[in-house]
């Protein structure tokens, strides 16, 4: 495949990752098309799509040769693996732009959300990334009234272990050479990948910055994703062991395994080994667990009572039994070993935050899954908050 394009000062790239999102990608693209700033590139990676997603892009790209499409197999080096994130690696190392943006193949940027970030970027120019809230979306943009998560003053390192992410994947735009000496997406995880990224990114020492107004919206319902299979088969549950292997030397080489962070690391076993005692997997509980005491993350002690905690759940026969008896040992554990970081659970506030009342939904074109010859500007198709439909 030919991969050289047009030569032009971008200013940010737009990675996007797809796979049979052709019912999607439309809007995706659309929001991009329309932006206000003029100097970027799109990116998109097809990681083997089997529906409609090659003849789509064909057409957006014909239209806007800021777009570029191009399909994993034909430029992956042998034996890169599938997955979004060697598509992300790829679109990375294609990209022309300063600054880079990973977004997903049925989500949507605000109208000006290319020229906000970058301008902030060329205002701060000791960051090595920049944040923005997100919104949560449905069918259209607006649709809900609903963050990805609220912003507080607990320590963001704390926050992911705890499983209560502050950003979503594209809610950062990230200065392409500080994601390039960090060393990427790693490309041997399924899932948690932007987990493992942003934690890599920060006790790594980039710069950050956090602004106040969301830009990008998130899609909620048609989450047919990798994440949500994952969270379903034991088999993918269990490499998360290699993920816990990695942060714990990640966060050994920054001198941040310190203080309670231990016990949320620890944490983060038990949450993966009571998904797998869900799944009736005890077996791989076990070792997973074991794993967590020869890396000396637990006395002898506390690995005994997990031992046991997994063994009287495997020998429970009604699932209905099991699921209060489980419910019964956590309380216990947690009372007996006198911290609940050894038992976190999923975020109360991720995907249920509401967009403060004196915050607008910003103005996003989101129409034309198809490209047509259209004015860009044109107002018909802005679904800001007095026009949306």
């Amino acid at each position: 495949m030919n991969i050289s394009r047009p030569s032009r000062n971008v200013q940010v790239s737009v990675i996007i990752p797809t796979l049979n999102r052709g019912h999607l990608i439309g809007h995706t693209l659309r929001s991009l098309h329309t932006q206000t700033l003029p100097n970027w590139e799109v990116i998109v990676v097809d990681d083997g799509s089997i529906d409609r997603t090659s003849e789509i892009m064909e057409k957006w790209s014909q239209q806007d040769d800021r777009i570029h499409y191009f399909k994993r197999q034909d430029v992956a080096l042998l034996g890169t693996p599938p997955g979004a994130p060697a598509c992300r690696n790829l679109g990375t190392t294609l990209a022309t732009g300063t600054y880079i943006i990973y977004v997903d193949s049925d989500d949507v940027l605000a109208q000006n959300a290319l020229e906000k970030r970058v301008a902030c970027m060329e205002q701060n120019l000791g960051l090595d990334f920049a944040i923005f809230p997100c919104i949560l979306f449905r069918e259209y943009p607006g649709d809900l009234r609903t963050l990805f998560n609220q912003d507080t003053q607990d320590n963001d390192l704390d926050r992911f272990l705890s499983l209560d992410a502050p950003w979503q994947t594209m809610g950062p735009i990230w200065r392409k050479t500080s994601i390039q000496n960090i060393g990427l997406w790693d490309e041997s995880l399924t899932s948690l990948q932007d987990f493992e990224l942003n934690i890599r990114a920060i006790t790594s020492g980039l710069c950050y910055q956090r602004f106040p107004d969301p830009d990008c919206f998130w899609r909620v319902s048609h989450r047919d994703s990798i994440s949500f299979k994952s969270s379903h088969d034991p088999n993918a549950i269990f490499k998360h062991s290699y993920l816990l292997r990695k942060l714990q030397i990640l966060l050994q080489d920054a001198g941040a395994l310190m203080g309670d962070r231990h016990l949320r690391l620890v944490g983060l076993y038990l949450h993966f080994i009571d998904a797998l005692l869900r799944l009736n997997s005890s077996e791989a509980a076990l070792m997973m667990w074991r794993q967590c005491y020869h890396k000396r993350l637990i006395n002898e002690s506390l690995y005994r009572d997990g031992c046991r905690y997994i063994k009287i759940i495997k020998i429970i026969p009604i699932q209905s039994i099991k699921t209060l008896i489980r419910r019964l040992l956590r309380q216990y554990f947690q009372w007996s070993w006198s911290t609940p970081l050894l038992m976190p659970k999923w975020s109360k506030t991720i995907m249920k935050t509401p967009l403060p009342p004196e915050i607008s939904i910003p103005n996003v074109v989101y129409c034309q899954l198809v490209p047509a010859v259209t004015n860009p500007n044109d107002s018909t198709h802005n679904l800001g908050p007095s026009q949306r439909r």
